[in-house]
């Protein structure tokens, strides 16, 4: 996990700017939807279901123990070879509800890397806009978890693949293409108060991840602690007049952030 972690902000327009404002004075950051991502293949993984009959069975028993436990003998086989028929004929519902679900979340995305020319020309308005770094020990930036990259698409063998490898190919994997963002992020789910809580109830948890925890919604702003913020860089081609504005806008609400040049 870097020591740091940063966002990269566009400030060409009123919306942008009130982006910006949120961030350094409500101390509330944006999470997207994957619908807003730029790869629209992103978080779009395909699923298999690839195995022995034994494993296939296996599989099935566990769906049925899990949640149907007091099944009589007689309706637990009747329900395998239910479900075992629907593996092998109908992927698509299955992948239809991962998809579903993958639609209810929210993604912060952030770099390792405040010097790469390409996030600045694609995520800061051409070096017109500001990167804002983060302490990445604090808050809800301490839960963010790094991107893999590669070639192929993400493909997800239910019967095979642990829960951790699911969700790897499902939220944190993306086309090589994009490998120079070194991302790192963060993801907020679905709102579900009895999932929070058996999560909350299993793991310790920090009270500033904990309160990300029990307000996730999906894409929407969420809150961060205040002394997150380590500095604001401006981009080189920024505009003078918009470099004044940032300073005057933290000079305004009486923020110290450092603030420098790239």
């Amino acid at each position: 996990m870097p020591d740091s972690l940063f966002l990269f902000c566009p400030i060409n327009n009123e919306p942008r700017r009130t982006w910006l404002k949120k961030i350094l004075i409500d101390s509330e950051v944006y999470f997207r939807s994957r619908e807003q991502l730029n790869d629209p293949h992103e978080l779009r993984p395909k699923i298999i279901f690839e195995g022995s009959d034994k494993q296939i069975r296996e599989y099935v028993r566990r769906l049925l123990n899990t949640g149907a436990p007091r099944l009589p003998p007689a309706k637990r086989l009747l329900e395998e070879s239910k479900f075992i028929y629907r593996l092998r004929n109908g992927v698509g519902a299955f992948e239809n509800t991962l998809h579903d679900l993958l639609d209810r979340i929210g993604l912060l995305c952030l770099s390792e890397s405040w010097e790469d020319t390409l996030l600045w020309a694609h995520y800061a308005d051409g070096h017109r806009g500001v990167c804002i770094e983060f302490d990445a020990n604090v808050g809800l930036f301490s839960i963010a978890q790094q991107v893999h990259y590669t070639d192929q698409v993400p493909l997800v063998n239910r019967l095979i693949d642990s829960n951790e490898g699911i969700l790897q190919k499902s939220m944190y994997t993306k086309n090589i293409a994009w490998k120079y963002e070194q991302e790192w992020r963060v993801i907020a789910r679905w709102q579900d108060a009895a999932r929070i809580e058996r999560h909350l109830a299993q793991h310790e948890t920090p009270e500033s991840v904990r309160r990300f925890m029990e307000d996730q919604h999906g894409s929407g702003y969420y809150s961060f602690p205040s002394g997150a913020i380590r500095s604001v860089i401006l981009g080189t081609r920024i505009d003078p007049d918009v470099e004044k504005w940032v300073r005057e806008t933290l000079r305004s609400a009486q923020l110290d952030f450092p603030i420098r040049k790239r």
